[in-house]
């Protein structure tokens, strides 16, 4: 896998953006409350298409993050290995605020000490 691989994990549907919830602090006057019911009603429909959105893109990335820690882990020849689960978290939890190519890496990273480990381990 390389840099330009990422791209396959991309996300390319933006995040949904979610509108102003309308404010009843400047309504005076009946019809000022009025008003403020009716942009209410259109803002709630809209809030229900919002979260809808949200979470079929939280789904998307869901897959998309699955997709590439099987290709992550089969790049690194630890697919089934019984630790590749404690690498991944390992390398998630550390390094995803940095992106997907650093998790990648320190994947690698992970590896190479844990053979180096066994290594050590056999030799004793």
């Amino acid at each position: 896998m390389n840099y330009e691989d990422l791209t396959n994990y991309e996300n390319n549907v933006p995040y949904p953006t979610k509108t102003k919830k309308p404010s009843k602090i400047n309504c005076v006057t009946a019809d000022d409350y009025r008003q403020y019911a009716n942009e209410l009603e259109v803002w709630e429909k809209n809030n229900v298409t919002y979260e809808n959105d949200v979470k079929e893109w939280k789904l998307m990335q869901g897959k998309l993050n699955e997709k590439f820690k099987h290709d992550a882990l089969d790049d690194n020849g630890i697919l089934d290995d019984p630790r590749a689960e404690v690498i991944y978290t390992k390398a998630w939890r550390d390094s995803h605020s940095n992106g997907i190519w650093e998790v990648y890496q320190t994947i690698g990273d992970l590896v190479d000490f844990v053979q180096e480990l066994d290594k050590a381990i056999n030799k004793v």
